[in-house]
């Protein structure tokens, strides 16, 4: 007979001793590795901070800020101010997810006389009031590091892969340059996790209104931060209604209902808003330049087409291009979004081009229409890292060696993301995992209807930064998984006689 002493020591929780050892030694391990997480992501934001002023969009969102906050006017106009405000004319260009948000921090960094003393929000003077305001935004980047780690504990169940996938989120530094350029990405990205990890808590929690609820609140905000995510909204109410007619998934329909009917209540506020200013009901008036230019690229040719593939590669593209010898006019088309105006100025002479008309020209070349969605989402794979946001301001050699290393890594979990999303997608659709499908439904909406409806830009994919940094590391656990069985497989065979 064996001693005592020959079978591991229990616990008061029948656990043997080395395997308590082993869950503390893992937990305190996930501890550190997601504290590393929250001090890198806020190391790589504070690195970028500089007071330039912001271009293009963002510099429309920074001007609606202000002017919210100085005049109560939803105006996009920079050219200067009056006391009250009088002559700026409304605009329903832009969502009002963003402005909102600028809103406040204009209430918390400066006052309306620093405001005003700019002159020009995008002149030199206001550089010391847009530092204070890209600290304050610092708030919804560690947000989406927070939630990733939450998201990825609750659906791997293990705290040490989701403090990994909080590591990943914590080199975002593409969303880390686009909120240092005011833009909606770094928002939209914490609020597409939030509504994806509601989906997935109301088919595993069905019956729970408390899912539901958020669910539906950030569902609607996402919807008025980014306008093509209103569309989600009766993609979920049609698939909430097919769980509904399921027995055995009516709760978690009823939940998918309720979320629905709460972001159509929130978007639809600002859709009667623009309709009762314009006369249109839509969330943002860009709608015609996306189809436009979606439009311009359908008129292509193919030998342009298959050079896209080569211009869309980053670094090595363009280099590509002229090792071929082809005709550098080919690749023109793919150097900045054309301007759907002037391209299809032969097709429909006269005014401007409009969204119905986009929509013909789309139809008229359908089979470039369907051929652009594999070249769309292969441009779509390589997501920004703010490489070209790093270059536009002096730091010293040691900030230049760290930020330089933060993108590399970046790079290389960038690099991984989307074909991860498809393989888990997928894997989920065939096991059946509803809870993981739901997980990912929105994140594949987004890469579909991005592909089929505009020219898709990679930093459109910027929002799916936390929910592929889980679906990433989730990936990376299940094949160091199998590579080890398949290790202890192989031993146990040498070793048996």
């Amino acid at each position: 007979m064996k001693s005592g002493a020959d079978h591991p020591v229990a616990g008061r929780s029948g656990v043997p001793e080395h395997d308590r050892t082993a869950i503390k030694r893992r937990g305190r391990m996930a501890n550190v590795v997601f504290a590393g997480a929250l001090l890198i992501g806020s190391l790589n934001y504070i690195l970028a901070i500089d007071g330039r002023a912001p271009k293009k969009d963002g510099l429309q969102y920074y001007c609606i800020a202000a002017n919210i906050h100085a005049f109560g006017v939803y105006s996009k106009e920079c050219e200067g101010y009056v006391p009250s405000g009088a002559d700026l004319k409304p605009t329903m260009k832009r969502e009002p997810g963003l402005p909102a948000l600028l809103t406040l921090t204009f209430a918390a960094a400066g006052t309306d006389q620093d405001i005003r003393a700019c002159a020009k929000l995008n002149s030199d003077a206001c550089g010391a009031l847009r530092t204070k305001q890209r600290i304050i935004l610092l708030l919804p980047f560690l947000g989406l590091i927070l939630l990733t780690y939450f998201a990825a504990r609750e659906i791997a169940g293990n705290n040490l892969l989701a403090a990994a996938a909080a590591l990943c989120a914590a080199f975002g530094t593409g969303l880390v340059a686009n909120s240092m350029a005011f833009l909606t990405e770094p928002l939209a990205a914490f609020l597409l996790l939030l509504v994806s990890w509601m989906l997935y808590r109301i088919v595993t929690r069905p019956g729970r209104i408390v899912p539901a609820v958020i669910c539906g609140v950030a569902l609607g905000l996402l919807a008025l931060t980014k306008a093509i995510y209103f569309y989600f909204i009766p993609v979920l109410g049609l698939v909430a209604l097919i769980l509904t007619a399921i027995p055995s998934r009516r709760r978690a329909g009823l939940g998918g209902l309720v979320a629905v009917v709460i972001a159509a209540m929130i978007s639809g506020a600002w859709l009667y808003r623009n309709h009762e200013v314009f006369g249109v009901y839509a969330i943002s008036g860009r709608a015609e330049k996306v189809m436009g230019i979606r439009a311009v690229l359908t008129t292509m040719t193919w030998s342009q087409y298959w050079t896209g593939y080569l211009a869309f590669t980053p670094v090595v593209g363009n280099r590509l291009i002229r090792l071929f010898g082809i005709d550098p006019t080919a690749a023109a088309l793919f150097e900045k979004d054309p301007q759907p105006d002037v391209f299809l100025e032969p097709f429909h002479p006269g005014a401007g081009i409009t969204e119905r008309q986009a929509v013909r020209v789309i139809i008229e070349h359908w089979p470039m229409q369907i051929a652009l969605i594999p070249l769309t989402i292969y441009r779509s794979a390589f997501l920004p890292v703010g490489m070209s946001s790093h270059h536009t301001y002096e730091a010293s050699t040691t900030v230049h060696l760290v930020q330089m290393a933060s993108l590399a890594i970046a790079v290389i979990i960038a690099l991984g993301m989307l074909p991860i999303l498809f393989f888990n997608f997928f894997g989920a659709l065939a096991k059946p995992d509803l809870a993981r499908v739901a997980f990912l439904m929105l994140s594949i909406y987004t890469v579909g209807l991005h592909a089929v409806a505009t020219h898709y830009s990679p930093r459109f994919n910027l929002p799916l930064f936390g929910v592929l940094a889980v679906e990433l590391c989730i990936a990376v656990s299940c094949m160091l998984r199998r590579f080890r069985r398949i290790l202890e497989v192989g031993t146990n065979e040498r070793t048996q006689p």
